[in-house]
């Protein structure tokens, strides 16, 4: 197994582990649409399974400053403080929904 598909599997299991199955895939694409509350809007988030390594998309409507965050997987020890800023937002979205 290359080190490429290694990292694209732990990757993979790791974001099913922490967010469960993806809400759609569509080949290597996996796309989450996660809220804290139903009347929330969701945070999307999208691992795009590229040839080289994973690219994970973060789309965020409560993020005022940069809604939209990217970043290439080259490493195991980037996903946890991955999945933690994931959680972070979602927790943070759904603090905004009961503020308002």
């Amino acid at each position: 197994m290359s080190q490429s598909s290694s990292l694209h599997n732990y990757v993979d299991a790791r974001f099913r582990e922490a967010f469960g199955e993806p809400h759609t895939s569509m080949g290597k694409d996996d796309h989450w649409r996660l809220q804290g509350s139903p009347s929330q809007l969701p945070i999307n988030v999208l691992l795009n399974g590229t040839r080289d390594m994973p690219a994970l998309w973060i789309f965020d409507a409560f993020d005022r400053e940069d809604g939209v965050f990217s970043a290439s997987i080259t490493r195991e020890d980037q996903v946890g403080d991955l999945i933690v800023q994931i959680h972070e937002r979602v927790k943070r979205a759904a603090g905004a929904c009961e503020d308002a």
